[in-house]
């Protein structure tokens, strides 16, 4: 049949539309979308994805209908009926391979050896069936969700990675020119990718296949998710990445009136259909299929079910219009918030798909048609107005704003998440009550979704991206994220609090710099369900940044998991602490307690020695030459913290001072403050009998206390008793030098100290 200007005339859910196919409509492979017609769809709605320049949908031909007594393969005839449909319209269809089975393995997802072979079976008998209009296919549906039964989820990789590897070697032995996708995981998990890596899967799939929706996100963010997993499949494939193709994603329109979400109405849902499209085709996503064609159970479809086009239909017209044949170029560097993807078309026209999350208008030229996402000419001028709506602008554009001077990462708290305490600099804890004092979390796990520490308290947990508090008795406990810092500056820390819950009374999100509070934001239960933060703060090394969520204005834990990200930059000048961010800070709710009583213990020299810098508020390093410029020690071995210095070191009970070029190089013990009031700093340092002697000292910021000469012929043992007033953020430095002359021999000097409030 010639399509070629056809007219169309068919009924959808009773209405006859009447549709006229472009007869130059370019179709790219990579847009596709979902369907139901194995669910009964009228297959008159593959001619409404053709209208819609679809060349590609995601449908089923399920196992239990085919396969109705073993070994016995009849396809229904609404099967080949929507099969020939989309063959005519020219519609190339993904076939998922799924579910069950009731002749094998008690109904259940295959598990046995017989179920696996019977299962890949059916698979040849499709594509045997069906032929060359069968150019992909995918191995279930996400396996590592609820579409997964019986024993198989005692080890759903393991399993997955045996049926695949079964459905694979058949279905390549009788057509090797099929695609065929692995994984097919909802979401991103990137604990259960490794598993599947870690049990071969990747030698028995030609590509990965994700579902990676946000639901309550835009898409910004999506790309890294799918760098991340690239990143893993070379971690296991020598270096090399596969094809990813995301055969489901979409946003369902909604109010956000429901506890956790955010609003959607349909030119929102437009605008993220063509950011998150561009952004996926930034990473290499091969494939991309919406979810779905029209509403089913959920509002997420490009129409209404009774064919009424939304601007999400629009949309993916016309990003296929201008992509077609496309490909990516670059992400051009420019403003934070501003996205410049720069496609060539194959006769070497350059479009770029713009939007910018903040409205603003850039001065360009050269650009030759500019057009909006539904497809509206928007006219040329130098002037280009741009909004969180991407508009398509064709020619060799030039004069977008340069990007700021890039600021050096120190980390991010989803990248740089770990299995061992203080990685990367971070800690994950909890505290109890009002109390600021972080009780560092003891268990360690890794599971399909996601890896996470947890403790004794029920649901107190910190993953990559989340964290939820707990209570215990009638005190809240905090789920804490710390970073502790390992540079001197100021650094500028950029990220969001989003409440994920669907119930409950919500949960208070805090950042503590140094055990004080910058705010704390009531979200969910009726107030905001996001938080921004940007700032810029002051920073030594053993500085802590505590990213916080406790249970909110009451203990209800019910729908409290948090997510927390934040990247922490070096600023490119010093400036004082500055909130950057629109949103105010505010403190909602009644301020936690955070003085102690009289005579709590803050710190103890012996007790709180780590190998990690700025643990227990605890840094160790040296004074040279007679000043006070600290220099942190940088190697820790065994149980001993050093430098480049003869014999200069710190352990848990002594340090050993050194020289450098006739310099007095003094060994220091330095204690950072979360606490601000008259503090008791009481102890004692002990040298032995031979040798010079030693001088000790001890400094509050900078400022020299008393300095002591010991043993040496004088007494090898000096007690203090001070009561210091220190802010936040204050030092007290406890150091050890040559004594009168440069001998170092018998310098080792010890150090018991405890600072507690007075």
């Amino acid at each position: 049949m010639n399509l070629k200007n056809l007219v169309l005339v068919f009924s959808v859910g009773g209405p006859l539309l009447m549709q006229t196919l472009r007869a130059d409509a370019s179709v790219d492979p990579r847009f596709g979308a979902m369907t139901h017609f194995a669910q009964g769809w009228n297959h008159d709605w593959a001619w409404i994805a053709s209208m819609r320049n679809i060349g590609t949908v995601r449908d089923e031909l399920y196992w239990n209908q085919v396969e109705t007594q073993p070994g016995v393969y009849t396809f229904p005839a609404y099967f080949d009926d929507y099969m020939d449909t989309l063959r005519v319209a020219g519609i190339t269809p993904l076939i998922v391979l799924d579910f069950e089975n009731p002749n094998y393995d008690g109904g259940m997802t295959p598990y046995t050896a017989q179920g696996m072979a019977a299962y890949a079976q059916y698979g040849v008998q499709v594509l045997k069936h069906y032929g060359s209009e069968i150019k992909a296919v995918e191995i279930w549906n996400e396996y590592n969700g609820t579409w997964c039964t019986g024993p198989a989820t005692l080890d759903r990789s393991g399993t997955y990675a045996k049926m695949l590897q079964q459905a694979y070697t058949q279905i390549k032995a009788v057509r090797p020119d099929v695609t065929v996708l692995g994984g097919s995981t909802i979401n991103v998990p990137l604990p259960y990718w490794e598993k599947l890596m870690q049990d071969g899967a990747l030698s028995s799939m030609d590509a990965l296949s994700i579902h990676p929706y946000r639901y309550n996100s835009p898409p910004e963010g999506i790309e890294n998710d799918v760098i991340a997993l690239q990143n893993l499949t070379k971690k296991y494939n020598n270096g090399q990445t596969k094809p990813i193709w995301v055969t489901e994603i979409g946003w369902a329109i909604q109010d956000g009136s429901l506890p956790g979400t955010i609003a959607i109405d349909e030119p929102t849902q437009a605008k993220f259909l063509v950011r998150a499209y561009a952004l996926l085709l930034s990473v290499n996503v091969q494939r991309i299929y919406w979810y779905l064609l029209h509403d089913d159970q959920d509002i997420m479809g490009l129409t209404t079910p009774d064919a009424t086009p939304r601007q999400s239909a629009y949309a993916m017209q016309i990003i296929n219009t201008e992509l077609a044949g496309t490909t990516f170029a670059t992400r051009e560097s420019t403003l934070p918030g501003l996205y410049s993807m720069l496609f060539t078309r194959l006769n070497g026209t350059q479009v770029r798909v713009i939007w910018s999350l903040q409205p603003t208008t850039v001065t360009v030229s050269g650009q030759t048609r500019v057009t909006d996402m539904v497809g509206n000419d928007v006219g040329v001028s130098s002037q280009l107005n741009l909004s969180d709506a991407p508009v398509y602008v064709e020619g060799p554009m030039q004069g977008l704003p340069p990007s700021p001077p890039a600021e050096t990462l120190l980390t991010d708290s989803t990248r740089d998440f770990s299995g061992t305490q203080g990685q990367n600099g971070w800690w994950y804890g909890a505290f109890v009550g009002s109390s600021t004092a972080l009780q560092l979390m003891t268990n360690y796990a890794v599971t399909d979704w996601t890896q996470v520490w947890g403790n004794g308290y029920p649901y107190n947990d910190v993953t990559p991206g989340d964290q939820h508090p707990s209570s215990t008795g009638s005190q809240p406990v905090s789920a804490v994220r710390r970073w502790v810092s390992t540079t001197e500056g100021t650094i500028h820390v950029v990220g969001q609090f989003q409440w994920s819950g669907g119930g409950g009374d919500g949960v208070g999100a805090s950042i503590l710099i140094n055990g004080q509070p910058l705010f704390r934001k009531l979200l969910g239960n009726g107030n905001v369900i996001s938080y921004p933060f940007d700032f810029l703060q002051p920073v030594h090394v053993g500085t802590t940044i505590d990213f916080t969520v406790d249970p909110g204005p009451g203990t209800d834990l019910s729908f409290d998991a948090t997510s927390t990200s934040a990247t922490i930059t070096l600023a490119l000048t010093a400036a004082a602490q500055q909130n950057l961010s629109s949103t105010a800070w505010v403190f909602d709710g009644t301020p936690p307690v955070t003085t102690p009583p009289s005579g709590t213990l803050l710190a103890d020299s012996v007790a709180g020695f780590s190998g990690t810098q700025g643990l227990n508020g605890w840094s160790y390093g040296d004074f040279v030459g007679g000043t006070t410029t600290w220099n942190p020690m940088p190697s820790f071995a065994g149980s001993v913290w050093g430098s480049a210095y003869p014999y200069n070191s710190v352990s848990a009970g002594d340090q050993h001072p050194s020289v450098s070029n006739n310099q007095q190089v003094a060994v220091v013990r330095r204690w950072t403050s979360t606490y601000a009031g008259t503090v008791h700093v009481i102890g004692q340092f002990q040298c032995g009998t031979q040798g010079d002697g030693v001088g000790v000292s001890i400094y509050v910021n900078g400022q020299r206390l008393f300095r002591q000469l010991i043993g040496g012929g004088a007494a090898t043992q000096y007690n203090f008793d001070l009561t210091p007033v220190i802010q936040v953020g204050s030092t007290i430095d406890f150091a050890v030098d040559p004594g009168p002359a440069l001998d170092l021999n018998f310098d080792a000097t010890a150090l018991n100290a405890t600072i507690s409030t007075n």
